[in-house]
Formats: C-alpha cells, sequence, structure tokens
C-alpha cells in the first residue's frame, strides 16, 4: 500500500499542472498538496476514531479504501472530460 500511495503522491502534482492553466498553476498545485497533507493528517485521526469505537480491521480497511476507490475512478473521468 505504501508504494501505491508513494507513487500516486508524487505524481499528482505533475497531473494537477496539466489541468491548471499556466498563470494559476504554481497556486492550483501547491492548494493541491496541501489539501492532500491535511487529509493525510484527518486520516490518521479518522483511524484512530474507528479503531477507538471497536470496529475491525476489515471494517476499517473497507471504510478507508471507499475514499481511494471514488478518487481513482474520478482521476479517468477528469482525465477524458479534458481532452
Amino acid at each position: 500500500m505504501g508504494i501505491v500511495m508513494n507513487g500516486a503522491q508524487s505524481s499528482m502534482p505533475t497531473l494537477a499542472a496539466e489541468f491548471y492553466p499556466m498563470h494559476g498553476r504554481a497556486t492550483g498545485v501547491a492548494w493541491m498538496m496541501g489539501i492532500g497533507r491535511l487529509g493525510g493528517v484527518s486520516g490518521a485521526l479518522i483511524g484512530a476514531e474507528l479503531m477507538s469505537r471497536q470496529l475491525g480491521f476489515d471494517q476499517i480497511f473497507t471504510l478507508l479504501a471507499f475514499p481511494a476507490v471514488c478518487a481513482a475512478g474520478a482521476l479517468p473521468i477528469k482525465y477524458f472530460a479534458v481532452k
């Protein structure tokens, strides 16, 4: 999982730079990185909250996989909508 996440995080600025216009590219990529970091922090907090509610690891991973699946589905849609 860590290998996939590192690959996704290192390629997202390149992908985002293609979607933003030239005059706002740096701001757009910076906002995207900041929101991603906020998601990383809140993800850890949500994971701790789910564990405190005595959920099993299979239930936790199922809940945490949902946003990743949504994001993976949104990328091809965005890619083909722009072209």
